[in-house]
């Protein structure tokens, strides 16, 4: 279990997967990384598929906040195909121990066979297959793509129906954790220094919410966990509760 509240009963066990889903610049990654390091500094081991952007940050980022754990993450850089990815999952895991996989992101994931519906479905099983065989938590990440022209504001937030891109994903998924970032929405800000919230009340303009839009098991909470951007990535905020 990663803490309590929205992770208490649901989104953070081993054998299940937890899909973390935001569109572009929201804040998926920086979710993903708290997690990872949250779970380090709780003695768990990890390994890291980077998919996107470089492994150099994401070591760097590891370095900044638990240096002391270094040894219990894993980041590969070179595997796209999801066999490649299979054999080094269970490599890192019979030679080192895995508690969770973090999969950055998953539709950079490849596979040659078939075609692109059936490479993504094949994908989705697979993935949740490392989850039970290797007794771990999966966690893959998944860019959504919202509707600008007919929502607005909080309407912008993402929910499970966004995941369109695989809905073998989004039923495999045990918990799917949506992130949204308000300062990304002109309506949403403020000022320079303040977004809104769903009340309309106002928070500091890098905070970053998540919620749970999907729980298969466990007990399906009706608020926000409240993260703000720091210069070490997000961190809990100040009331970190708060319904929706």
């Amino acid at each position: 279990k990663l803490d309590e509240g929205i992770f208490a009963d649901a989104g953070s066990r081993k054998g299940h997967v937890q899909l973390i889903i935001a569109d572009s610049g929201h804040g998926k990654t920086s979710v993903a990384l708290w997690e990872a390091e949250t779970l380090l500094r709780n003695g768990y081991k990890g390994a890291w598929f980077q998919l996107e952007d470089y492994d150099y940050n994401t070591a760097k980022h590891f370095k900044a906040n638990v240096c002391d754990k270094m040894d219990n993450i894993q980041i590969c850089h070179e595997l796209f195909d999801i066999e490649d990815i299979k054999r080094e999952a269970r490599r890192v895991n019979r030679e080192a121990g895995v508690d969770f996989i973090v999969f950055d992101y998953v539709q950079n994931i490849e596979h040659t066979k078939g075609k692109r519906y059936d490479e993504v479905e094949y994908i989705s099983k697979q993935i949740t297959r490392i989850a039970k065989d290797l007794n771990v938590l999966c966690i893959p990440l998944s860019q959504v793509t919202l509707n600008y022209g007919s929502h607005q504001g909080w309407n912008l937030e993402p929910g499970k129906g966004h995941v369109r891109w695989s809905q073998q994903l989004k039923q495999d998924a045990h918990c799917i954790l949506s992130v949204f970032r308000p300062s990304e929405i002109n309506s949403l800000v403020a000022n320079d220094q303040q977004v809104k919230d769903w009340r309309g009340d106002l928070h500091p303009i890098n905070s970053v919410w998540i919620r749970q839009a999907k729980v298969r098991y466990g007990k399906r909470y009706l608020r926000r966990y409240h993260l703000i951007h720091t210069d070490k990535g997000v961190k809990p905020y100040e009331n970190r509760y708060e319904t929706t």
